[in-house]
């Protein structure tokens, strides 16, 4: 039985989970304008807490929303990886930043993952390597009196 959007999202919510911000949409013969369709993951038990899920709604009979596919950005710098998002039909969100052994800027993962059928306009979120943790030596001042 098809929900409200407001429905699911509060169910959802209350639930501990998290609404994936790139919400599709797909037209529908019998579920109305702004009813949840689907989620995914589909209705599963046993979901960890915080996880994102994404809705699936009706635009009704015949309304389609264009749709675009996500760009690979994966592996690129940071500013080849923002001019292709740029070039593409979607958008992207302030990057998180992690100490890791890849080269400082350079996108460690994307959400959603590249290959990604998403409405145009979707957000992509970047994570970017911030390069190693600098090694930092501690050392003790003499007692001097």
């Amino acid at each position: 039985m098809a929900l409200p959007e407001q429905t699911v999202i509060s169910q959802l919510v209350n639930q501990g989970l998290f609404i994936d911000p790139n919400i599709l949409y797909q037209p529908d013969p019998v579920i109305p304008l702004g009813y949840v369709i689907a989620t995914n993951p589909a209705n599963t038990v046993g979901l960890p807490v915080g996880t994102y899920v994404q809705l699936i709604l009706s635009t009704g009979l015949g309304n389609v929303i264009p749709q675009t596919t996500v760009p690979n950005v994966t592996g690129l710098d940071l500013a080849k990886a923002i001019a292709t998002i740029d070039n593409s039909e979607c958008c992207y969100a302030n990057s998180t930043f992690v100490a890791n052994s890849a080269p400082p800027g350079n996108v460690l993962s994307q959400t959603p993952t590249g290959g990604t059928i998403v409405n145009v306009g979707a957000t992509i979120y970047m994570t970017i390597s911030a390069g190693p943790t600098p090694v930092i030596t501690l050392v003790t001042v003499p007692l001097v009196h």
